[in-house]
């Protein structure tokens, strides 16, 4: 280690190394140099003797100009939202995440494109079935990936059970939007909410919706998928309806959304109120509930 301490004191060898090791990792190398009075050069000299950097790879990972690199590094509600949609729709790879919509939901990923800088264009590609066009956005930044890990969005989240993440209270409208423009759904007439994920996740949004928007528990349906077990949760009462609205488009703003499943639900909304109801996805065949309205 004497190569890297030549002349230094104790302290300030400890100081420095300390400092490194902490923000190495997150922190552009740069503003680290600045801080400890260095050379840049010198900042990657010691990760490497550190044992936390590779030689060259991460130089290039915080050079890459592709897009906003430190873009996940500061919560904010269009990042909360972003972050719900790639635990839905995106996939940690080991050059960076990549996201994935229907040709329909294009929007999504030029949102996505524009909020981070990227500097690359969004592919389309035809669906297994060939029924099917979607488009995908590549964020290549290990970087940012290192960060989406960190945040709790692991390679192959598909077939892991992982816990639904550590996401700001007051945030956590925008998180779960973005989650519902991925893996929900709301039914034409806007009287079902539904999600699919895996079964910690679910239990945790299921949590979350309880606490902070005053939803009521639902209850969990488990299916068993190639490689990994599932769940559906589904809502259809007005009332949690009403509070899930509330929660995910807040009327002081709430950003970007996928407009038609906003709209479903407002609808519903904009509905007189209804008693006694049973909802589509329960009413047997060949008979229809009676139905109280309240003007």
């Amino acid at each position: 280690m004497s190569s890297i301490t030549g002349t230094l004191s104790k302290e300030l060898w400890n100081h420095r190394r300390d400092v490194i090791i902490s923000r190495f990792q997150t922190d552009d190398p740069k503003d680290i140099a600045r801080d400890l009075g260095m050379d840049w050069t010198s900042v990657y000299r010691w990760a490497r003797k550190l044992g936390i950097a590779p030689k060259g790879n991460v130089r290039r990972a915080h050079r890459n100009q592709s897009c906003n690199i430190h873009y996940f590094d500061q919560w904010s509600p269009n990042m909360a939202y972003i972050l719900g949609y790639l635990f839905a729709d995106g996939s940690v790879t080991e050059a960076g995440v990549t996201a994935d919509a229907t040709e329909s939901d294009k929007g999504i990923l030029e949102f996505i494109k524009a909020e981070t800088n990227s500097v690359l264009s969004i592919k389309t590609y035809a669906g297994t079935n060939g029924t099917k066009t979607y488009c995908r956005i590549h964020l290549n930044s290990k970087v940012i990936r290192n960060k989406l890990v960190e945040l709790g969005m692991k390679p192959s989240k598909t077939y892991l059970d992982d816990p639904y993440p550590n996401v700001p209270e007051e945030l956590n409208g925008h998180f779960v939007r973005g989650f519902f423009d991925g893996d929900g759904s709301a039914s034409k007439d806007g009287t079902e909410i539904k999600f699919i994920g895996t079964i910690k996740f679910i239990r945790g949004l299921i949590g979350s919706l309880v606490q902070l928007a005053g939803m009521k528990e639902a209850k969990i349906t488990k299916f068993l998928g190639e490689r990994a077990t599932w769940c559906v949760v589904h809502w259809h009462h007005r009332d949690d309806i009403e509070r899930f609205y509330r929660h995910i488009y807040p009327v002081d703003g709430y950003g970007f959304c996928l407009e038609r499943k906003r709209a479903r639900l407002a609808g519903r909304l904009a509905r007189p109120y209804r008693v006694n109801c049973v909802p589509p996805a329960f009413r047997r065949k060949g008979g229809m509930a009676e139905c109280q309205q309240i003007s």
